[in-house]
């Protein structure tokens, strides 16, 4: 997906900023939302999904694995430290 960033040139006070960050945090996981001088807001895409809310993560994926040359453990070591899962 591209990049993309989105300026609300509107001042806003502190209760508002709040709110937009709030929701932007609940609802959409995959945008950034940031205050910049002069209290306007900037949102867009994140591309670190690492950054997600742990929360907005589903409990659980089914998945086959197919691994050669590799044990088991090994194999659910390495996904587990690529998805910063313990």
């Amino acid at each position: 997906m591209p990049a993309w960033e989105v300026v609300v040139e509107k001042d806003l006070d502190k209760e508002e900023r709040k709110k937009v960050h709030d929701f932007v945090r609940e609802e959409l996981h995959l945008i950034e939302s940031l205050t910049l001088e002069g209290s306007k807001i900037k949102l867009k895409y994140n591309r670190n999904l690492r950054k997600m809310d742990p929360k907005a993560r589903q409990k659980y994926i089914h998945f086959t694995l197919y691994k050669h040359g590799i044990d088991t453990f090994n194999a659910i070591f390495r996904l587990s430290r690529a998805t910063y899962i313990s």
